[in-house]
């Protein structure tokens, strides 16, 4: 069973790769698409504290988080950034536009 898959995905790479020599698309037209979770309220796992001014451990870890989406086109000439988050208007952007697109999934008050 597992042979068969492995199989499968071989033929199904060979004929991405027949398709892409074969097309008529340019580098500007192949576009790539990755989606990450931002942490952005959480501590360090290390850091460079000094024992004596304290230290961050003992301290709750936010789960907080905005989802990014990045694209880029196979040329590097066009990239996009979508940011998802919880929030109407962030507090971290102040009264400045984003140098993104802000998409808002739920109003839990921010």
């Amino acid at each position: 069973m597992v042979k068969r898959t492995q199989l499968n995905i071989r033929r199904q790479k060979n004929g991405l790769r027949t398709l892409a020599q074969h097309s008529q698309c340019d580098d500007s037209d192949q576009l790539n698409a990755d989606e990450s979770g931002l942490f952005y309220k959480a501590m360090p796992s290390g850091s460079l504290v000094e024992r004596s001014s304290g230290s961050a451990s003992g301290v709750k870890v936010s789960k907080e988080q905005l989802n990014v989406l990045l694209i880029v086109n196979q040329a590097g000439l066009e990239k996009e950034t979508f940011v998802i988050g919880k929030c109407k208007k962030p507090r971290c952007l102040g009264r400045q536009s984003p140098p993104f697109t802000y998409f808002l999934i739920a109003r839990h008050g921010c």
